[in-house]
């Protein structure tokens, strides 16, 4: 499995994209914490209705 790296220091699309190997990939898996799955997805919800009513004019 590979990292591919498409942005420079400063965010900016790169011009040369490059592939590092990862030797293991326990950081990129869950953890079995029912908070790190559920947040994200609450505040997404959350942040989601707050631009609708904002949008809305609060009607």
């Amino acid at each position: 499995m590979y990292w591919a790296k498409f942005t420079d220091e400063t965010g900016a699309i790169a011009d040369v994209i490059q592939y590092q190997p990862l030797s293991e990939i326990e950081p990129l898996l869950y953890k079995d914490s029912l908070t790190g799955v559920i947040l994200p997805w609450a505040l997404g919800a959350g942040g989601a209705g707050l631009i609708g009513a904002a949008a809305s004019g609060g009607a």
